[in-house]
């Protein structure tokens, strides 16, 4: 693949993009091996195959684009005996198929009909456009970013799981998130499942209380940006992320401090729920804006921050607060179940109102027959 990179043109630089992408996850999976490997043989003197590690360290299905499985995982199921494959195995292979087809026609139709990824690299346009239209360019682009991860994992987590591995999860819905580290916990999982495993949990975690935790985790991040590029705009990404989950973490102590049951007893759940959405709306709109400055570049981050912060009205700021305001109560209803709760409670109301209504007119029809 670098010998593809060298000798062929590249005026687009994506066989280079590529081969690095590669490489990074090939990184994570050498690491994964070679600590696994060692940690095996310390607590019981076992010597891992050439054959066993020659096939995790080439497995073919997550080799280009991942996504991340450490070598524990992968040896679990290889260990064990695979079912034969049967038709439900089939028909749920050929659905999961086409849904990722679906998702890839969308991700094309997006990418021919809305040019979000070069409309957000022009200067010209995020000053001159109305606020509205930039409002739409950042959700496309967001929308955008989760369809090439959902194809880009999807495609390699359907074959690996076809032939046995339990894989990670697929990335999360980015427009239905209210919080950093809901996203990261959620979106990347295999790289959420590397960090917390090999950097993490091995240097303390939260068991050595709060300054060595806030250091393990700044640590981390700092791992992120350099396995990410190390480029400006990355650094920026991971400090704003860093300190937004920073911020949830003060938040959520918050919420179990005497000051927070005071509040609920007095006030009650729900003023207590829109308070809280409140307090994260601030961190939203910090890690929301940090996400486009990844996508596009510390450009483009300076040029949102021009055009819907600084340079903005008065009303287009309060209607930025409200929108995340709105997003930030959405998104909780959402993860809390709340929505479906009120959807069925709905749907059981019309039912009822129906069925009475029915009742109804066959108790005046058989009235009026007799």
């Amino acid at each position: 693949m670098l010998q593809v990179s060298l000798c062929y043109p590249d005026p687009t630089g994506t066989r280079y993009m590529a081969f690095v992408y590669a490489m990074s996850i090939c990184n994570l999976r050498l690491i994964s091996l070679g600590v696994d490997v060692i940690d095996m043989f310390n607590k019981s003197n076992h010597i891992e195959s050439f054959y066993r590690v020659i096939s995790y360290a080439l497995y073919f299905p997550t080799f280009f684009s991942g996504p991340f499985i450490s070598y524990r995982s992968y040896i679990s199921c290889v260990s064990v005996k695979q079912e034969p494959v049967d038709w439900s195995k089939v028909k749920w292979f050929l659905s999961e198929s086409l849904l990722l087809i679906s998702w890839w026609i969308l991700m094309e139709i997006l990418l021919h009909y809305f040019y979000s990824t070069a409309l957000q690299q022009e200067e010209y346009f995020l000053i001159s456009a109305d606020n509205m239209t930039v409002f739409a360019l950042c959700f496309v682009q967001a929308a955008l970013f989760n369809l090439k991860y959902l194809v880009l994992y999807g495609v390699p987590t359907l074959f690996a799981q076809f032939d046995g591995i339990h894989m990670p999860p697929r990335p999360c819905c980015l427009l239905t998130q209210h919080k950093a580290s809901t996203i990261w916990r959620t979106f990347d999982v295999g790289l959420y499942n590397f960090i917390m495993q090999y950097i993490y949990i091995p240097l303390g975690g939260s068991k050595l209380g709060l300054s060595q935790q806030v250091l393990t985790m700044f640590l981390c991040f700092i791992f992120i940006g350099f396995w990410h590029g190390a480029a400006a705009n990355i650094f920026i990404w991971v400090l704003i992320n860093f300190l937004a989950i920073f911020l949830e973490n003060v938040h959520r102590e918050l919420l179990h401090s005497k000051y927070w049951k005071h509040v609920l007893s007095h006030f009650g759940s729900g003023v207590a729920s829109r308070l809280e959405a409140i307090l994260l709306t601030p961190v939203g709109i910090l890690s929301l804006w940090s996400m486009f400055v990844f996508l596009g570049g510390k450009n483009v981050g300076y040029n949102l921050y021009k055009k819907l912060l600084r340079n903005a009205h008065l009303e287009m700021r309060i209607t930025l607060i409200v929108l995340a305001y709105c997003h930030m109560v959405f998104s909780k209803s959402l993860e809390n179940g709340d929505l479906f709760q009120i959807f069925s409670h709905i749907f059981k109301s019309r039912h009822i109102s129906h069925t009475n209504k029915n009742d109804i007119g066959k108790k005046s029809k058989h009235k009026h027959y007799s």
